[in-house]
């Protein structure tokens, strides 16, 4: 059974992320604080998108790796050391992929003996977030191969696209590939809004088959999202809507067509508004025309 587009709810392992790596605090280190990548991640493999910085702070270099050291500048905030096979030759955002390195040295500080760590990226791909780009993650969307923690990898950069990722994922609506097969809470309504006395309602579980196309759905809304936009009328309630997004493109072609022109910065300031509205509703889905 797969779930039409635009249908977001509760995921049983919390797949509807909006990034992949950037939530920890980072280990202490001279190089590479601040980005979110921490100890726990060492070992792991992970994707992170950022750009190749054009003022490398100090930081300790491997010779182990067999690669040449990128500085890259990453979007989240804070600089890291990357290890790539060849030059990333893009001026503009990339998708990293590949393992996490904790690099140990002594401090640079004058005097000090202490032994500082960095974390540090060995990759195994990168990807230009360009046009071409986005098209080379979309289509791992719909590949058996890759595996889900690939192709979420692949939603970071083609939300990181930005602008150049619309017009593809608005084409790709329709496409009923299976992305992947996930467990849904099936009454998450039901449950949001119980009255405080009513009796216990049982959690009801269904697993369905996740198509490329709501994927797309998702990932276009996750790409007009206002970032980091906290509405004035933002409250604690129960939605009326239970799970669904707060906001719902009716015809995302009609829409594009009508903001194409609009830098991505304008959109998002457009959707404000939507989300005032869906705060000011006590949480009624709003929909974009």
């Amino acid at each position: 059974m797969a779930r039409s587009p635009g249908a977001m709810p509760k995921s049983a392992t919390g797949a509807a992320v909006f990034a992949v790596v950037m939530a920890l605090a980072a280990t202490p280190a001279e190089g590479g604080a601040g980005m979110g990548l921490s100890g726990d991640h060492v070992g792991k493999e992970v994707a992170v998108v950022g750009k190749v910085s054009q003022m490398p702070w100090q930081h300790m270099i491997r010779s182990d790796t067999g690669k040449q050291a990128e500085y890259i500048d990453v979007e989240e905030g804070g600089q890291i050391v990357a290890y790539v096979g060849s030059a990333i030759a893009c001026g503009r955002p990339v998708l990293l992929e590949g393992k996490v390195l904790l690099t140990e040295g002594s401090s640079k500080r004058p005097g000090s003996k202490e032994r500082v760590g960095e974390i540090q990226l060995d990759v195994a791909r990168w990807t230009c977030l360009d046009a071409a780009g986005a098209g080379q993650l979309l289509r791992r969307l719909g590949e058996p191969g890759p595996s889900r923690e690939a192709k979420e990898g692949a939603e970071l950069g083609l939300v990181a696209a930005g602008k150049d990722a619309i017009p593809m994922l608005i084409d790709q609506l329709g496409d009923a590939k299976v992305c992947w097969t996930e467990k849904f809470l099936l009454n998450e309504g039901s449950l949001m809004n119980r009255p405080p006395n009513a009796p216990p309602v049982k959690e009801q579980w269904v697993e369905e088959e996740v198509t490329v196309g709501s994927r797309c759905e998702a990932l276009l809304t996750r790409i007009v999202w206002p970032v980091d936009y906290e509405s004035p009328y933002a409250s604690n309630f129960k939605p009326i809507s239970g799970g669904s997004p707060p906001f719902r493109v009716e015809d995302w072609k009609a829409w594009w067509a009508k903001n194409k022109t609009k830098s991505l910065d304008e959109i998002r300031e457009g959707m404000k508004p939507v989300l005032d509205a869906y705060w000011k509703s006590k949480g009624v889905q709003q929909i974009v025309r």
